[in-house]
C-alpha cells in the first residue's frame, strides 16, 4: 500500500501491525515499533505529530479492543488467530483501558513540538505544578529544560529518575527539534538566568520558573533574530 505523503497515525499503524501478525503470530512492542516506522517510510510516508512508540500503542489498543490481538505478558502481543487458548485467562481479560494506560505511561507523549532537527530540547514538569499555577493565576511554574541528541526524549527524562523523583508521571510540555542541542540549550537556560528564572535550591541547575508555552514563544523570537544576523541578511 502506497503511503506517499501520509503522516504516521493509529490507523496506519494499525494495517501494518495486521500485516507484521500475519507474518508471525507474537511481537514484542519494541520490535512493533521498530517494524512499523520501517514499512511506513519505505511505502513514503512521513512522520506524524506523535511518537511512534505513542502511535503503535494506540493502534495495538485498538486491535484489542476489536479482539484482534491480546496481551501475552509486559510488552508482549499475540495474535488472536493464533491458537489463543495459550493465554492466561486473566491476560485475556485484561481490560483495554488498563493496557492503554500502561502503555501511555510507558511512552508520554509531548504536548507539542516545534522546530526541525534530529536532536532536541525539551520542557517537562510536574502535572501538579501546573494546576497549582492555574489555580493561583500564575503563567510559569516549576519546568525542567534539558537536552539530548537523539530526536526521542523519553528515553532521556526516563533515565533522569523521574519515575521516583516525581509524584507524578512528569508532562512533557514542549520539544523543540534542533540540529544542534548543546548550543539551543546553552542558548535558552542563558537568557532565562538573565530574567532570573532559575528556581532557587532546586536538584539541578536546569530547573526554571517557566512554560511551555514562554519557552516556545522565547523560540520564535529567538529564530528571528538568528534570522537577522545570518549573512544573507547581513548584505541584503
Amino acid at each position: 500500500m502506497d503511503s506517499t505523503g501520509i503522516p504516521l497515525m493509529p490507523s496506519v499503524a494499525r494495517r501494518i501491525i495486521e500485516e507484521l501478525f500475519k507474518q508471525q503470530p507474537q511481537w514484542k512492542r519494541d520490535a512493533l515499533i521498530t517494524e512499523v516506522k520501517r514499512i511506513h517510510a519505505e511505502r513514503g510516508g512521513v512522520p506524524g505529530s506523535q511518537e511512534p512508540a505513542s502511535v503503535v500503542a494506540k493502534a495495538l489498543g485498538y486491535l484489542h479492543e476489536d479482539g484482534k490481538v491480546i496481551k501475552q505478558d509486559y510488552g508482549y502481543w499475540k495474535s488472536m488467530s493464533s491458537d489463543s487458548a495459550t493465554a492466561t485467562p486473566a491476560t485475556a481479560a485484561l481490560p483495554v483501558s488498563n493496557i492503554a494506560a500502561e502503555e501511555a505511561d510507558d511512552t508520554p507523549v509531548a504536548e507539542k513540538e516545534i522546530g526541525d532537527g534530529d536532536e532536541s530540547v525539551y520542557v517537562y514538569f510536574n502535572p501538579n505544578d501546573r494546576k497549582l499555577a492555574s489555580h493561583e493565576g500564575r503563567t510559569v511554574w516549576e519546568c525542567k529544560v534539558g537536552r539530548t541528541s537523539a530526536s526521542d526524549v523519553f528515553p532521556r527524562i526516563q533515565g533522569q529518575g523521574t519515575g521516583t523523583a516525581l509524584s507524578h508521571t512528569p508532562v512533557i510540555g514542549l520539544v523543540i527539534r534542533t540540529h544542534d542541542s548543546v548550543a539551543l540549550e546553552r542558548a535558552l537556560h542563558s537568557s532565562l538566568r538573565l530574567i532570573d528564572a532559575r528556581v532557587p535550591d532546586s536538584g539541578g541547575v536546569e530547573w526554571f520558573m517557566t512554560s511551555p508555552e514562554h519557552v516556545k514563544k522565547w523560540f520564535v523570537a529567538f529564530q528571528g533574530i538568528l534570522a537577522a544576523l545570518s549573512p544573507d541578511a547581513q548584505t541584503a
